[in-house]
C-alpha cells in the first residue's frame, strides 16, 4: 500500500490566470455531480475545459473538493482514498496530456471526521469525468485509426509514415509511386489507393487526394460523410462506392459505383448530387481555356449522359474460334459470363481463348458537338470467376472507336470474331475501321473497380459522329503468361450491382453559347 498522503495537496492548485465565468463552470460541475447534466451543458462544460487551463484545473479542483467531504474519517478508508486520488491524477495527466501541478509534498492539516460515504466515492467521481469526456472527444484520439490493410506490388516515395501490410498509421501523407495499397480506417470506410497517387489522411472523415486515383468505399454509417478532397472538387459520401481520379493541373473525376454522393467543385457555390452510375468530371479553367476561346468556370458547364443500356445502345463479346462460353464454363463453374463483357489476350499458343469486348453508345437526337469541352467513358469491372490472376501482370488495355459507321448496327446475337466489324488477329484492330481513343491499366490483384478514358481523341471521335451511333471496342494488349490467365469482366446491362458503359460529356451551357 502507498504512503499515505495528506489531502491539502490536492485541494490548493498552483496559482492561474482565470479568463472563464467561475460562476457557470460551478452551476455546470453541480449539474455534472448531481446527474443532471443535459447535452447542450455538457458540450459548454467541454468547451470551456478545452480552451482554458485554468478552467480545467477549477474543475478537477471542485470535484476533489466535493469527493473530500465525501470521505469517512477510519485511518484505513482515507489511506485507500489518498492512493486512488494520486493514481486518478496520473490518469488525468496522461489523458489530457498536460500537468496537473498539485502540492503533494506539503504537510496538511487534519481534515477531521466527516461521515458521510465510502472513501471510493473520489476514485468514482473523478473516473465518472474522465470517462465521460473521453466518450465524447474530449482527450485527444487515437494516433493511429488506419490500418494498411493490403499492398500489390507497391513501390512507395517519400511517404511519412511505414507503409508495410498490418501497419497502423494515423494523419500522414502516402505517395505511392505505383501499385495498389488497401486501407482499411476504423470507422468502417476502405480507401484503395491506385499507383501512381499522393493521398493524405487529415483524420477519419477527412482526407485529399492530391494526385492520382483512389476506390472508397463506405461500409457502416461511422463512415458515412467521408470526404476525398482534390484540387477541383471536394466529394462527400453518404454510404457508398465510389471513384475518384484527379490531376492538380487538368480535373478531377468523379465515378459513384454505388449508393449516392455530393460534389462541390471549388468554384461553384452549390454541391452537385450524384447517385448509382452517374459521373462527373470537374475541369481547371485553364484546361478549358485550352479547347475555347475563353475561360470557362465550372459553373458555366452542363454534363450529359449516356448509356449502352439505353436506346439502340448494345454490348457483347467474341471469342477466338473454337472456344466457347460452355468450355469456360466446364473448366471454371463459377464463373459469370451473363453479367461481363470477356476480355482477355492469351499465350500465342493458347491463341483460341482470346476475347474482344464491344458495346454501343446511342447518343439518340444529341445535337450540339459544337458545345462539347470534355468526354470521359465510364467502365466497371469485376471478377468472373474465370481463369487466375496468378498468370496475369498489370494488364493494359486500349479502348477503339469505329470510325467505319456503316458497322454500328451489328447485333449481339448473331456477333462472332468473324463478324466484328474490323476485326483482326489476336489484340489488334483494323486501322481503316477504328480510330484508338486511350488506354489503361488494372493492377494484378485488383478483382473490381472503376475505369475512366478521357482524351482529346474521344472529343474528336464524337464530334466527327453523323449518325449518332457510337462503337467502342475495348481490347487487352497484355498476354497472360501461362494458359488459365485470368479473363476479364466488364460490367453490362445484366449486372446486378455494377453499371454498364457510359459515356459522360462537358458542354459549355447553352445560356453561354447563345449569348456569344
Amino acid at each position: 500500500m502507498m504512503k499515505r498522503k495528506k489531502l491539502e495537496g490536492f485541494l490548493t492548485p498552483p496559482p492561474t490566470t482565470m479568463t472563464y465565468d467561475s460562476r457557470e463552470l460551478h452551476d455546470l460541475d453541480e449539474h455534472l455531480i448531481e446527474e443532471s447534466l443535459t447535452a447542450d451543458q455538457f458540450d459548454r462544460l467541454k468547451e470551456i475545459l478545452k480552451s482554458d487551463q485554468a478552467a480545467l484545473e477549477a474543475h478537477v479542483d471542485y470535484l476533489f473538493n466535493h469527493a473530500a467531504l465525501s470521505l469517512v474519517a477510519e485511518e484505513d478508508a482515507k489511506q485507500v482514498a489518498d492512493t486512488q486520488l494520486v493514481e486518478a491524477i496520473a490518469s488525468l495527466e496522461q489523458a489530457v496530456a498536460m500537468p496537473c501541478v498539485y502540492r503533494l509534498e506539503k504537510k496538511p492539516k487534519r481534515l477531521g471526521r466527516l461521515l458521510m460515504v465510502p472513501a471510493v466515492a473520489v476514485f468514482l467521481c473523478l473516473s465518472a469525468t474522465l470517462a465521460a469526456l473521453s466518450l465524447t472527444g474530449f482527450f485527444r484520439g487515437p494516433a493511429e485509426f488506419v490500418t494498411i490493410a493490403e499492398t500489390t506490388n507497391c513501390l512507395w516515395n517519400d511517404s511519412s509514415v511505414i507503409t508495410s501490410p498490418g501497419t497502423r498509421i494515423g494523419a500522414c501523407v502516402l505517395n505511392l509511386e505505383k501499385g495498389i495499397a488497401l486501407l482499411r480506417f476504423d470507422n468502417g470506410v476502405l480507401v484503395s489507393l491506385e499507383g501512381p497517387c499522393v493521398f493524405e489522411i487529415k483524420n477519419n472523415k477527412y482526407t485529399i487526394l492530391h494526385s492520382g486515383g483512389l476506390v472508397a468505399t463506405v461500409e457502416t454509417k461511422e463512415g458515412n460523410g467521408f470526404v476525398v478532397d482534390t484540387p477541383h472538387a471536394a466529394i462527400k459520401d453518404f454510404g457508398t462506392k465510389f471513384g475518384v481520379q484527379t490531376s492538380q493541373k487538368k480535373q478531377t473525376s468523379v465515378f459513384v459505383i454505388e449508393g449516392n454522393v455530393e460534389v462541390a467543385p471549388k468554384d461553384a457555390l452549390d454541391a452537385i448530387p450524384l447517385e448509382k452510375g452517374q459521373s462527373i468530371a470537374i475541369e481547371a479553367p485553364g484546361d478549358i481555356q485550352a479547347v475555347e476561346s475563353e475561360p470557362v468556370s465550372s459553373s458555366q458547364i452542363e454534363a450529359v449522359q449516356f448509356s449502352s443500356a439505353s436506346g439502340q445502345g448494345n454490348e457483347a463479346w467474341v471469342v477466338n474460334k473454337s472456344h466457347t462460353i460452355e468450355t469456360a464454363l466446364t473448366q471454371f463453374p463459377g464463373g459469370v459470363t451473363d453479367a461481363y463483357m470477356l476480355v482477355k489476350l492469351s499465350k500465342e499458343e493458347d491463341a483460341k481463348s482470346d476475347r474482344k469486348a464491344l458495346f454501343r453508345i446511342d447518343l439518340d437526337s444529341f445535337d450540339r458537338k459544337d458545345d462539347i469541352l470534355g468526354a470521359t467513358i465510364h467502365l466497371a469491372y469485376g471478377p468472373t470467376g474465370i481463369g487466375y490472376a496468378t498468370y496475369i501482370s498489370d494488364a493494359t488495355f486500349t479502348i477503339y472507336g469505329l470510325i467505319e459507321e456503316t458497322g454500328d448496327m451489328w447485333q449481339e446475337t448473331n456477333l462472332d470474331w468473324e463478324q466484328l466489324p474490323g476485326n483482326d488477329k489476336r489484340n489488334e484492330m483494323l486501322p481503316t475501321h477504328w480510330k484508338p481513343l486511350g488506354n489503361f491499366t488494372i493492377r494484378r490483384g485488383n478483382p473490381s473497380g472503376a475505369i475512366q478514358i478521357k482524351s482529346d481523341a474521344l472529343c474528336q471521335f464524337i464530334r466527327n459522329d453523323t449518325n449518332n451511333l457510337l462503337s467502342f471496342a475495348i481490347v487487352c494488349d497484355t498476354p497472360a503468361e501461362e494458359t488459365f490467365g485470368l479473363v476479364f469482366g466488364f460490367a453490362n446491362r445484366n449486372h446486378g450491382t455494377l453499371s454498364p458503359p457510359r459515356l459522360n460529356i462537358t458542354l459549355k451551357r447553352k445560356t453561354e453559347r447563345t449569348a456569344q
